[in-house]
């Protein structure tokens, strides 16, 4: 058996963090090396981490300063010896046979990395992503397309497996929100195949100050810069030119959301690739257009209006999602 390198950012999950610990040790693939990154948390995460080690010769724990998700996650990378890599955030937990399957699904299909379904996890009540059960391989150009347009294939680092060799020259920018977006589609430009087992393995806890909801204006402008140099990276890629738009046009719309909900006035960094954005969306309208989540296609009309008037559209759909939750 190959060993398995795991990487656990870890940052202020103190409640959630054994559940987190036991159900990777709990994994059916034995041969793993649990690589613990304690990114400063200022709660007890270090403590238990280090308790961990010393019930456990796999598990391996990294003191470190506050970097962000991604610092750990490099820091984790630049330690790890496995022939592969994976990766579970400190508030999540995994189903027991997660890494055989994904160890599995790579040997029997010969691919360069594995994915499984997902469940959401909200006051503790699990909902999949997919759970057909059906195994689907992606040749490289497939998994561009499904990463690019943002259904299939999702990127997240953490319900995949991925040969090490990938990251021989790979890391995730610091300074930079969505940090998993923007270095996804290095890898799959490295890859040869991709397989995927749509059945829920991984299970992702939503909770109140996770990272996804810790704003911050510089990352922010950092991350639309990334998408942008993503979709310029693609134009190698011609048969890819109408998922390379959707998928420009997509998240600067997410990003446009974001920023309105955290009252960000500085709205020039958009406004300097808004002809990019209506370029984009030019050449291929009808498909983004028909593609779009109806609540993200009138951001987008919002955003084509007007960016600053945009925001009290915004204001109004985020209100009137808060409110369809509690009802």
């Amino acid at each position: 058996m190959e060993l398995i390198s795991i990487i656990v950012p870890i940052y202020k999950v103190e409640s959630y963090l054994r559940i987190c610990i036991e159900s990777i040790l709990s994994q059916t693939y034995r041969n793993l090396e649990i690589i613990l990154v304690d990114d400063g948390s200022p709660d007890q995460c270090g403590a238990i981490c280090d308790e961990y080690a010393e019930k456990d010769s796999r598990v391996r724990v990294i003191h470190k300063e506050n970097g962000g998700v991604s610092d750990a996650r490099n820091k984790g990378l630049d330690i790890a010896t496995g022939c592969y890599i994976g990766f579970v955030d400190g508030d999540d937990y995994i189903d027991p046979d997660m890494f055989q399957t994904l160890y599995q699904l790579i040997q029997e299909y010969n691919t360069d990395l594995s994915m499984v379904s997902y469940n959401n996890v909200i006051n503790d009540i699990a909902t999949p992503r997919l759970n057909s059960n059906t195994v689907r391989v992606f040749d490289k150009m497939e998994g561009l397309k499904f990463i690019l347009i943002d259904q299939e294939i999702q990127s997240y680092l953490w319900n995949k497996l991925f040969k090490a060799e990938i990251f021989r020259d790979i890391r995730l920018a610091n300074e930079i929100m969505l940090e998993d977006v923007c270095v996804m589609l290095k890898i799959f430009k490295r890859m040869t195949s991709i397989v995927y087992l749509e059945s829920p393995k991984y299970n992702y806890v939503f909770r109140e100050g996770s990272i996804v909801n810790d704003y911050d204006h510089d990352k922010e402008k950092n991350c639309l810069t990334a998408i942008v140099e993503n979709y310029h990276e693609i134009a190698e890629f011609p048969d890819l030119d109408i998922y390379r738009c959707f998928n420009l046009i997509l998240w600067m719309v997410r990003i446009y959301w974001f920023m309105v909900l955290e009252k960000d006035k500085d709205v020039d960094y958009f406004r300097d690739h808004l002809s990019l954005f209506q370029e984009a969306l030019e050449r291929h309208r009808n498909y983004i257009i028909d593609n779009l989540d109806p609540i993200m296609r009138i951001v987008l009309y919002a955003i084509l209006w007007d960016l600053n008037k945009g925001r009290e559209i915004v204001n109004t759909l985020q209100k009137q999602l808060e409110d369809t939750r509690t009802m």
